[in-house]
């Protein structure tokens, strides 16, 4: 499948690409247009398929600011059926024939920066236009409005968050906000000691604060959803320190709040690029066993995702 994503925020789109390789159970390879001109578009895609054993993501970097006859050479392939992603780091000239088809025939994600809450309100409304499967999935402004005061203007994590919503009540209501995404600080205090607990695989203390949250009222889905947003923050801080980036910097780029990178480094530091990556993934095939899973009650399921995480 082709899959275009593009825009400034380039913390949220280079997120969702590793997102996705962990998906599809693969290795990502980046390509340049430098690579292009060692050797041909089919040349980079054919050695990049993979074997029987090992699957790789075709990731090509700011093609929409290649050279014509690069582009050329890559229009030819804007139907392919490898997995490849087109990664514009920026907002491309929407005038070039191939920003043009990869609009209109790939799988395209936009990663705007959001600086206010009226424009997070409209890209909020507009993923609910292109990704809904329904005309109800409507969604209030005054549940907007909560939406980017729990979650911020996190582009990825506002998607992930108003899937979950979509795929739990329309249409979404303030109240079903409240019911399933938890507020930032809030999710960490409270799922600071089971994300403790997990990173030094003392499966029987992060049961306990399971069974401790569950108890206090929380949810299985609100709980599913603070254990995803710690990972994220754990990968933007593992990404920042993997590149020598200081806490400060990583605050301000991935737009997280000082004291939530602060908490979290020394966490960050017990986990593994890789480990992280595995636990999104885990997370995310539990956020659709609770959406599709008719046999198996939601504490089983949750609990089951925190005794694998500590595996």
């Amino acid at each position: 499948m082709i899959r275009y994503f593009f825009g400034e925020d380039i913390l949220s789109s280079r997120g969702a690409i590793t997102a996705l390789a962990h998906e599809l159970h693969a290795q990502i390879r980046f390509v340049d247009e430098s690579d292009i001109h060692a050797a041909s578009v089919e040349g980079v895609i054919d050695n990049a398929r993979g074997s029987l054993f090992s699957k790789m993501l075709v990731v090509f970097r700011d093609p929409i600011s290649y050279s014509e006859q690069s582009r050329e050479q890559l229009a030819a392939h804007y139907s392919s059926s490898a997995d490849i992603v087109f990664w514009e780091r920026g907002n491309p000239d929407a005038r070039i024939l191939l920003h043009k088809l990869l609009k209109k025939h790939a799988n395209v994600m936009q990663f705007q920066k959001l600086t206010s809450m009226d424009q997070g309100a409209a890209w909020v409304a507009a993923y609910l236009r292109e990704h809904a499967d329904t005309d109800s999935a409507s969604m209030s402004r005054d549940a907007m409005l909560l939406l980017l005061q729990r979650v911020g203007f996190d582009t990825f994590a506002l998607a992930s968050e108003l899937q979950k919503l979509l795929a739990y009540h329309v249409p979404i209501s303030r109240a079903d906000v409240e019911n399933i995404v938890p507020e930032r600080m809030a999710g960490e205090a409270s799922a600071f000691p089971l994300l403790d607990a997990i990173s030094v695989k003392n499966s029987k203390a992060a049961i306990a604060q399971l069974q401790s949250m569950i108890t206090s009222g929380a949810s299985e889905r609100f709980i599913i959803s603070m254990i995803a947003y710690q990972y994220r923050l754990l990968l933007a801080i593992r990404m920042g320190m993997d590149q020598r980036i200081d806490a400060a910097h990583i605050s301000r780029v991935a737009k997280l709040h000082p004291i939530a990178v602060q908490k979290a480094g020394s966490l960050a530091r017990r986990f593994s690029m890789s480990a992280i990556q595995e636990a999104l993934v885990r997370i995310a095939g539990t956020e659709r066993a609770m959406n599709s899973n008719k046999t198996m009650d939601a504490r089983s399921i949750v609990t089951m995702l925190v005794s694998s995480l500590t595996v």
